[in-house]
């Protein structure tokens, strides 16, 4: 993200990149996990970070910092 963030010269770089959703369900489980249930997938194709925030951080705050990340992208893909 940093490199995306601090090129400003020339066509910000793009890349396809995959977000992947797990649910897993909540309390200890009753045996090993080896790939969760409801996995859900999207694929931005030639996305790119269109905006990026993050907190001033303060060693004297207890506060918890929270980083966002938008992207922009030119297609979505959602497999069935």
């Amino acid at each position: 993200i940093q490199e995306c963030v601090s090129e400003t010269r020339g066509q910000m770089p793009r890349y396809d990149v995959t977000i992947e959703l797990i649910a897993i369900n909540p309390g200890a489980p009753q045996q090993a996990v080896t790939s969760p249930s409801g996995t859900r997938t999207w694929t931005l194709t030639n996305a790119w970070v269109a905006k990026y925030n993050a907190p001033d951080l303060d060693a004297k705050n207890s506060d918890v910092a929270i980083e966002s990340v938008e992207l922009a992208y030119e297609e979505l893909v959602i497999p069935n």
